[in-house]
Formats: C-alpha cells, structure tokens, sequence
C-alpha cells in the first residue's frame, strides 16, 4: 500500500498544480536571468488537426490584478496517518497585453519532519490559446471537460466567495481519482479550492488560497 501511495501522490501534485497554477509544462528553457526553469501552456502538439484561436482564461485570470501580486496555496496531502503540507507562492511577475508570467516557488513538509524546497519555476499563459479545431472552451486551462457544474458561496481563509464549481474524473494506479475544484475571477489565478480523492486509497488531497498580497497595500487582502 505504501509503494501505490508514493507512486500515486506525485501524479496528484502535478495534475493539482496544473489546475492552479494554468496547466502548464516546463520546456527546458531558463528565465533571462538564467536561475528558474521555464513553463509554458501547451498550444497544441505537432499534428496535421486544424487548429483556431481562443481566449486563454487562463491569462484571463491573472490579467486584472497589479504586478507583484502573490497568492499563497496551502496543499495538504492526507493518507492514513500520513500527512504531507506543501505551501506554493505564487507571484505575478510580468503582464503585457500578450502575456502573463507566474513564478512559482513550493515548499514541502514531509511526514518524517523532512523539509523541501523546490527550484523556482515560472509559468508562461499567452493571452490566445492555439488548440485543436473543436476543442471545448470550458476544457481549456480546466484539465479536461467537467463533468458537473454549480455555484456556491464558498466559507475560505480568505472570507466568503462566491464560486463556480466543477468536477472531473481520472485515473491513477490505484482506481479513480476525482477533483471538484472552486474558482472566482476574484482570485488571481482563479482558482480558490481544490479536492482530490483516491476512494481506492482512501485518501485526500486539499488544495486552498489561504492568502493573497497586492503591492499597493503590501498587506493580505480578501477577494
């Protein structure tokens, strides 16, 4: 059982940190300073399928909030009697009329007291999504197509938002693996809450915006 966890909780990080931090990928570019690995939102893969122009929600989603804005991201990773906290910075560093930049800097506690801190990344979210011809709009920066969809006025670190919610399913080595994630325009990055269970495994991965810092008040804000 301990093997399947190990194995399945990293793919959980990573769709989870696709999900908030816009679906991107690294590319194996650098920063101009040369000290953090580059990511980019996939356009579309070499392929002969057509392909048009959309707006990219998630530039959208960092579009209207100041550089160096920071939203802080608690992640808590729950199996058993095994607890793993990660706590992801993020920070709008560039914004252009064509671009969004996102770094991203995460560090993690492990359930033996051992602490880690990841490479900085940054994200790249271009403000026109290249995707296949007939793509879904709502699928674009979302992980897929949702399954279900609602609002609710969600009770956060950050007081009472008003969200949308959505769910979508996947599949790890262990069974299903199901996210029901809770996003507000309110929120830079848009993404307010993330749950993501493993009913094979019993367990539970809680992602949540438990702060947010503009520059002009250099204090923590609500949406």
């Amino acid at each position: 059982m301990r093997s399947t966890l190990l194995r399945t909780a990293p793919f959980m990080a990573l769709l989870v940190a696709a999900i908030t931090s816009g679906c991107s990928r690294t590319d194996g570019k650098k920063s101009s300073d040369g000290t953090a690995p580059v990511t980019v939102v996939p356009v579309a893969a070499t392929s002969p399928t057509p392909l048009e122009e959309l707006p990219n929600p998630l530039y959208q989603a960092w579009a209207d909030f100041p550089v160096g804005t920071t939203v802080t991201i608690k992640d808590v990773h729950q199996h058993g009697e095994n607890r793993t906290v990660s706590t992801k910075i993020l920070k709008l560093a560039e914004s252009t009329p064509d671009l969004i930049v996102v770094e991203e800097q995460i560090t993690t506690l492990h359930p033996d007291g051992r602490k880690e801190e990841n490479p900085p990344m940054r994200h790249e979210h271009h403000r026109i999504a290249r995707v296949p011809k007939g793509t879904d709009p709502k699928s674009i920066g979302r992980g897929g197509k949702p399954l279900e969809e609602g609002e609710e006025t969600l009770k956060t670190p950050l007081g009472e938002i008003p969200t949308q919610w959505y769910t979508l399913k996947g599949r790890v080595e262990a069974g299903d693996i199901l996210h029901k994630i809770w996003t507000s325009p309110a929120v830079p990055g848009g993404t307010v809450r993330v749950e993501s269970r493993v009913p094979a495994l019993n367990s539970l991965t809680v992602v949540e915006v438990t702060e947010v810092v503009k520059p002009s008040t250099k204090t923590p804000s609500s949406p």
